[in-house]
């Protein structure tokens, strides 16, 4: 699976940099240019980085150790296609839940049906 598979992303974005440092040191986009992903539209459902399409931190809080929880049940619901902002056949999925301030990060990649 290489990042160009993955359709729908949720990143831990409790910290607002955190996110847009996580996808320039995926290579999602070049270094220094992540903060241009939402006003280009990248990151709108129908965008090429689909992102935190529940809200994120910004709509259900910093959840802290259960924002792991969290993103794999909303990438589930992407996955089966029964998330409230959904994208239309995703297949693929990445959560990447950070601890801290993005000093310990877990990442998973779901692969649906």
């Amino acid at each position: 699976c290489a990042m160009q598979d993955i359709q729908v992303w949720d990143i831990d974005d409790a910290h607002g940099i955190c996110a847009v440092l996580a996808l320039e040191a995926m290579g999602v986009t070049p270094r220094g240019s992540g903060t241009t992903l939402g006003s280009t539209g990248a990151i709108r459902p129908d965008g090429s980085v689909p992102l935190a399409l529940a809200g994120g931190s910004k709509a259900r809080g910093d959840v802290v150790g259960a924002l792991g929880v969290y993103q794999m049940v909303e990438l589930t619901a992407q996955l089966r296609g029964t998330a409230t902002t959904q994208v239309p056949g995703a297949t693929v999925a990445l959560a990447v839940c950070m601890a801290g301030i993005a000093n310990t990060a877990a990442a998973h990649i779901l692969i649906g049906a």
